[in-house]
């Protein structure tokens, strides 16, 4: 996740710099964003563990069906970013080219 996307976004600011457009997308972002992926993932794995070695009660299921869903909602509003700047940049690209 960090070598692509962070790839992708130090590329299309540099691609941009040539343009003449400068950078315009945040790296800083994509860092934060892979970051919270990651702890979601070690969250999801220390889960999965804990339930198979022990029972959890109905507030632990509670709380990890919350997270659960507060990180979908993360998940899917950050990609929508993502998506967003991409099209931004393809935008960007095809107004030089012409």
């Amino acid at each position: 996740m960090f070598v692509a996307l962070l790839g992708l976004y130090k590329d299309m600011n540099k691609t941009t710099e040539l343009y003449g457009q400068g950078a315009r997308f945040d790296t800083a972002l994509i860092v934060a964003t892979c970051t919270v992926w990651l702890v979601e993932g070690i969250f999801m794995v220390f889960t999965i563990l804990t339930n198979s070695l022990i029972e959890n009660s109905t507030g632990e299921t509670l709380r990890g069906m919350l997270v659960s869903s507060a990180s979908c909602v993360f998940t899917v509003s950050m990609l929508w970013v993502i998506r967003k700047n991409v099209l931004d940049f393809i935008d960007i690209k095809a107004s030089v080219e012409e």
